[in-house]
């Protein structure tokens, strides 16, 4: 009765640990999302504020000019948002890859003591 109990507990903690392991990368999957959107908009922000749209300006000032421009509120703005999804999605990688190790523990304990 002892052997069935204790597989019991091996098989509900397997599961657990797999259902942990599907909302991360369900996680995983917005945040690349999220980060997808944001290097959009990245670059909709870009184009808005850089003066793309008038060829006078690339013409006489040239793209470094740009940044010297009254209108660099909008790069900072761009390079602050981007540096915080990129934490974040960072961040994210990095539980996973804890979660990912432990599995393998996990994984290589039951493989080395197989009864318990």
């Amino acid at each position: 009765m002892k052997y069935e109990t204790d597989e019991a507990i091996r098989m509900i903690e397997k599961k657990a640990l797999e259902l942990k392991i599907r909302q991360l990368r369900t996680r995983i999957g917005i945040l690349s999302g999220a980060a997808m959107f944001v290097m959009v908009v990245s670059v909709a922000l870009v184009y808005q504020f850089s003066g793309f749209g008038s060829p006078d300006t690339i013409q006489m000032y040239g793209f470094g000019a740009l940044m010297l421009s009254d209108d660099a509120g909008g790069y900072v703005l761009v390079g602050v948002l981007s540096f915080v999804f990129a934490v974040v999605l960072t961040l994210g990688c990095i539980k996973f890859a804890r979660i990912r190790r432990e599995r393998q523990t996990e994984q290589e304990s039951e493989i080395d003591d197989p009864g318990g």
